[in-house]
């Protein structure tokens, strides 16, 4: 839709024949300059464009005649179409939609100060309206971009400003369920870069596009870095922030929604929030030896008269000498196991020979 740029002129995208009788519509951004009395029409939005970029058009408003819907016999088989008829020839120029025809039409009578008779503006109103932009047939794509993905929520094309260069390029936006993303072209099936909608924070009028000496600009503020889009108009600007703010409430609300189950209580009652699981004792709580293991009776006698010596042999080596009492203390009780962290007990030494015997021989010490 039209719109007035900061130097008071009616600015926006139309489609054009530029080659009469030809039928191929091109996509053209248009000027409608009262202060110079002329409608210009470029490649792209001349704040894209390289400085001193030319127009590719141009039509003096003195010698448009007028400016009206096209009929039945001159509409060219496309919709939203209107003429500017001129001392040279007619124009033929297609609308995104309803509105946007209406409007053009308005603003171009209104700087020619020509008004539409009642005839024309008879078959105006009764043509059939349409709320969907279309655009005319040879420059939409010939399929349109088939993706078994999340829904798209909304597509169209924008300027976004690089991060290197900061020099400004037309892309194609998508805003789906789960991430805004932007290609190089309406074409192309892989993005450019998706950026997901956990990381979008919020999306809101550029506060500095007097700096920036650009037109409808809103930034899209993330957790890394913020975005500065510019839409074609501001209609169209305000449509894409609703958009993704909307977009981000929708994603915060179902991530919560799955992070916390769905629960009934003992009374049938269905009740949100984690899962509450049963408490159970740490294994670092747990020890992994216990020093004072109690040594496991014996349930079966010994079978052979090996075993009984061996045992009777054991009992020979415990130390007399030391108390009950002191052993209670060192190994603990008598059917206790000494631990191997604790000491072991002192042992006399036993000889089989008499040290005092003179008549022992050294090597034999």
């Amino acid at each position: 839709m039209p719109y007035v740029d900061r130097y008071s002129r009616v600015c926006g995208f139309l489609d054009i024949e530029e080659v009469e009788g030809s039928g191929k519509f091109l996509r053209r951004y248009f000027i409608l300059d009262t202060s110079d009395n002329a409608l210009l029409w470029y490649m792209d939005n001349p704040q894209n464009l390289p400085p001193g970029a030319k127009y590719v058009g141009s039509l003096q408003l003195p010698y448009i005649s007028k400016v009206s819907e096209a009929t039945a016999k001159q509409k060219p088989k496309v919709e939203f179409c209107f003429v500017i008829n001129s001392a040279k020839r007619p124009y033929f120029l297609q609308a995104n939609d309803r509105k946007d025809l209406l409007d053009w039409v308005e603003a171009l009578n209104k700087s020619c100060k020509i008004t539409v008779n009642g005839g024309e503006g008879q078959e105006a109103a009764e043509s059939t309206t349409h709320s969907v932009l279309k655009r005319s047939t040879s420059y939409a794509p010939s399929g349109s971009k088939q993706t078994s993905g999340p829904q798209v929520l909304k597509s169209g094309f924008c300027v976004k400003q690089g991060i290197v260069r900061k020099s400004w390029k037309r892309r194609y936006f998508t805003l789906d369920e789960n991430s805004f993303s932007y290609f190089k072209c309406e074409m192309e099936k892989e993005p450019l870069r998706a950026i997901p909608l956990k990381d979008i924070q919020k999306a809101q009028n550029c506060s500095c596009s007097q700096a920036l000496m650009r037109d409808n600009l809103f930034e899209l503020v993330t957790t890394s870095r913020t975005f500065y889009i510019q839409a074609d108009s501001p209609a169209e600007m305000e449509s894409w922030i609703k958009a993704i703010n909307t977009a981000i409430k929708l994603h915060k609300g179902s991530s919560n929604a799955t992070a916390i189950p769905v629960q009934a209580d003992s009374s049938g009652a269905v009740t949100h929030g984690e899962e509450k699981r049963p408490l159970t004792k740490s294994t670092s709580m747990v020890s992994s030896w216990q020093p004072w293991t109690p040594v496991p009776a014996a349930t079966k006698p010994p079978d052979s008269s090996t075993e009984e010596e061996s045992r009777h042999h054991s009992e020979l080596q415990t130390p007399s000498t030391v108390p009950g009492s002191q052993l209670a203390g060192v190994n603990g009780q008598d059917n206790r196991r000494r631990h191997r962290s604790q000491p072991a007990p002192q042992k006399e030494r036993h000889f089989d020979y008499n040290i005092d015997d003179d008549g022992i021989r050294t090597t034999d010490v």
